[in-house]
Order: C-alpha cells, then sequence, then structure tokens
C-alpha cells in the first residue's frame, strides 16, 4: 500500500487520523481513498496485531461513539461473545453496542475516550462488567434511536443500577456535570430548566449569570426585544 503525504490528505478533503488511537485501532496510515470514500490502514492491538484498511467514516464513528463504528478486527467482539457464552442472542442489537461501547471507555486505556470516562475515574458496576443479561435485566430495552446511556442522577458516578438511565441527548445536556445547580423563591434547577420554566432565553440568562449578576436581578430583569 502507498504511503499518502499530508497534501494528497487534504485534496482527498478529509481529517488526518495518522497515529490516532481508535478503539483497539492504531491508525498508521492514509491507505487512498475509492469513489469518494476513505480509508485508512490500521493495526489492531489485540496478540494477531491485524493490519486492515477501515474506513474513515467507520472510524470516526467508532470515535464519536456511534453504532457501526469499527472498534477492532472483530476480535473485541469475539471476546465479549466468548465471555458471555453468546446465550443471550443480542449481539447485533444497539443494547449489546452500548453495554460494550461502555466498557470500552471506562475499561481500556487505549480507547480514544478513555481519558473522559475511566481516565477520570468513572467506573462499570461489577454487575454490569461480567454480564449483558445483567446489563440488560437492569435497563431494558433501548426506548429510541435518540437514546444513550446517561449516568444520573451523579454524572460524576458509575455506570450502575440506579445511576445509569437511557436519555435523549435533551435530557442528557441537563445532566452534564458543568451545569449548574440555582436556587431561587426555595426551589433548585439547573440554569437550561430555570429558562424553560421562565420562558425566557438560556443565553441571555447564562450571560447575565456571567456578568456577575445576582441570581433575582438575572431572572427578573424582563428581556428586551428586538423590534
Amino acid at each position: 500500500m502507498p504511503v499518502y503525504d499530508t497534501f494528497e490528505i487534504r485534496w482527498a478533503g478529509t481529517e488526518d487520523l495518522t497515529g490516532q488511537i481508535i478503539g483497539r485501532w492504531t491508525v498508521l496510515r492514509f491507505a487512498g481513498s475509492v469513489k469518494g470514500a476513505t480509508y485508512w490502514t490500521c493495526q489492531c492491538s489485540c496478540p494477531k496485531r491485524t493490519i486492515k484498511d477501515v474506513s474513515g467514516q467507520s472510524l470516526r464513528r467508532a470515535r464519536a461513539g456511534k453504532k457501526n463504528g469499527s472498534l477492532s478486527c472483530r476480535c473485541l467482539q469475539r471476546e465479549v461473545q466468548r465471555a458471555l457464552q453468546t446465550t443471550h442472542n443480542m449481539s447485533e442489537s444497539p443494547e449489546f453496542w452500548h453495554w460494550t461501547y461502555m466498557l470500552g471507555r471506562c475499561l481500556n486505556p487505549n480507547d480514544t475516550n478513555y481519558p473522559f470516562y475511566g481516565g477520570r475515574g468513572i467506573t462499570v458496576c461489577d454487575r454490569w462488567r461480567t454480564s449483558f443479561e445483567a446489563f440488560y435485566a437492569d435497563m431494558g430495552p433501548r426506548p429510541s434511536n435518540n437514546h444513550s446511556l446517561d449516568r444520573y442522577p451523579d454524572p460524576n458516578g458509575p455506570y450502575a443500577p440506579g445511576n445509569t438511565r437511557w436519555a435523549t441527548r435533551h435530557e442528557q445536556s441537563r445532566n452534564r456535570r458543568h451545569h449548574r445547580m440555582i436556587t431561587y423563591h426555595d426551589e433548585t434547577l439547573c440554569l437550561m430548566d430555570w429558562a424553560i420554566k421562565l420562558d425566557k432565553p438560556y443565553n441571555t440568562l447564562y450571560s447575565r449569570l456571567s456578568r456577575n449578576w445576582s441570581v433575582e436581578r438575572a431572572f427578573e430583569t424582563p428581556v428586551q426585544k428586538n423590534p
């Protein structure tokens, strides 16, 4: 396989993935493009050290935590299936994929997202770490394609029964660890919920509080509307 320089990568109109670790893949070099699709030569970290050309789209999907992304040369799937003895017949289900991805980002230091999960202390409970059946029994089926796993009510806590839910992106945005909880008139909500309750723009309230306005002033000052 020829080695392409950075000019040819830019010409192909794609992000340079060289050197990135995505799941068990280490991206070695740009492999070229076919009918508009880019491919990258990758090496798996499994004992076989498998080398394979993987599509850029599949690698980016895996890095973003989306379904149908490529995390390995299929060694990961085989290992998980052996561990579970494949009794559940759900290895192609979205619930199984989310469980596998949860384990990877919390337990695998080579996972691209590990620094944001396992690297900062996010763990998976013992019950779920070794059993998809237990995870599925506790979580049930994913309600829709718009739902993914969310740690709630403690976003800094573990993936475990009682602290994990299927949530939409909107629900998860309210639960981000950087969201401020604000008490006003003896009620405590995150700023996004206050914006909805007060029928005021979130960005306006955020800007006011960032300028050290008091909560009362930020919430009670009318919003000027453009003529």
